[in-house]
């Protein structure tokens, strides 16, 4: 079978989870047998608006162009913000996007096409799959289809679905959705949202979780002691992540002997530094490897999703339970699906400083190692392996329904 996914980035080019899990897959597939092409887009450094690049990374057949537009996905936080409204325009159906991808995917011949975050690609992806005779299946990673704010935030709020955005949500039900066949998201949230929203309202859609790759998972529990408690957090220092909150509950533990981690890069991180330089507890480690990613994971006690947005389904969940490491996280979006309260962790209202610091306290004075032997569990049962056995099957019943 080959598979062709479409994604704005991938790896190494990075910000979010979305990219990584199509490597991931793309990999796991090659693994199996399967050809695998990825069409994505190259930072203007390093890439042509004219012609593809190609390279192969791990036996996937990865192919770069470079937007032509004001600026690339992996370049959108430096844009000025004179840029951003033209971005958004020519973000809507991006013509030299039609007309590349049409030709490239023309050349593969792919038997499925499977698209994810296309922001910076435009709507244009999916008309130009659709001149293919393939099943074409989508993946929700964010609310790109709802409004021009992927994570439905703005000014430090959840923004909701605004009735200002009803035209642009009229114009993907139009020109995007009829090229599906099928939606996948890991989050029966994100599903319902879009439903509410008055998308895909008879497209078929399944809720399929992530996976976590084998490499992480083995089979006995990845528990190290350490002297101190130690409580991570690992992503973007963006005001939607709400590490701010994170740090503002730390800050209320009396307790000497424990410690945070914060991994990630992001624009409130140096303010965020410049307000924690009193506490030493407090650690900032910027961006991290994968390798040096999977240590702190397995250092930590528990790992905390302070999230303000609605949250999808974290791969920082999966990852952290890959290593027996608890998670306590907020109850917005898709992480409550993820968390068994009591079990794999624990829950607490979304910017409430004082019972995140309730949780922090309690999972430090009465810590429970039948936690992190849960945590694991889930882990062995939502495997890499296990996700990808599910996507063939929806690739073979799409491709036999084509």
């Amino acid at each position: 079978m080959h598979i062709c996914y479409i994604s704005n980035l991938y790896p190494p080019e990075t910000i979010g989870g979305a990219e990584k899990y199509v490597r991931n897959v793309s990999e796991e597939l090659v693994r199996r047998g399967h050809k695998v092409s990825v069409l994505t887009t190259a930072a203007s450094d390093s890439g042509s608006v004219s012609s593809f690049n190609s390279e192969r990374r791990n036996g996937v057949d990865v192919y770069r162009i470079t937007p032509a537009n004001m600026y690339t996905p992996i370049e959108h936080r430096d844009a000025s913000p004179w840029q951003k409204p033209v971005q958004h325009i020519i973000d809507l159906w991006n013509p030299q996007i039609y007309a590349k991808f049409k030709s490239k995917l023309l050349s593969l011949e792919p038997d499925v096409i499977h698209t994810n975050n296309f922001g910076g690609l435009s709507a244009a992806v999916f008309t130009a799959a659709g001149a293919i005779d393939a099943p074409i299946i989508h993946t929700l990673h964010d609310y790109r289809l709802i409004d021009i704010r992927p994570d439905l935030f703005n000014n430090g709020e959840i923004i909701g679905v605004r009735k200002i955005m009803k035209p642009f949500r009229l114009f993907n039900k139009k020109i995007i959705e009829p090229h599906i066949t099928q939606v996948l998201s890991p989050s029966q949230f994100v599903i319902n949202k879009h439903k509410e929203s008055g998308l895909f309202e008879s497209t078929p859609c399944d809720r399929l979780k992530l996976g976590v790759s084998p490499s992480n998972s083995g089979e006995e529990i990845n528990y190290v002691e350490t002297d101190d408690f130690r409580i991570l957090f690992a992503g973007q220092i963006t005001k939607q992540k709400g590490v701010d909150i994170l740090i503002s509950a730390f800050e209320q533990l009396d307790q000497k002997d424990v410690r945070l981690d914060i991994l990630g890069k992001g624009p409130e991180k140096e303010k965020l530094e410049r307000r924690s330089e009193g506490d030493e507890r407090i650690q900032f480690h910027g961006f991290v490897s994968e390798e040096e990613l999977d240590r702190y994971y397995q250092l930590a006690d528990t790992t905390v999703l302070p999230s303000r947005w609605y949250d999808n389904s974290p791969m920082v969940i999966y990852e952290s339970y890959s290593h027996s490491t608890p998670v306590i996280g907020a109850n917005i979006g898709g992480i409550p699906e993820l968390i068994e309260e009591g079990i794999t962790g624990e829950l607490f209202d979304p910017e409430n400083v004082k019972d995140l610091s309730n949780k922090l306290s309690l999972a430090h004075e009465s810590f429970d190692k039948r936690m992190s032997e849960n945590a694991h569990d889930w882990a062995q049962k939502n495997t890499l392996t296990n996700h990808v056995d599910q996507l063939e099957n929806h690739y073979l019943s799409e491709m036999e329904s084509k």
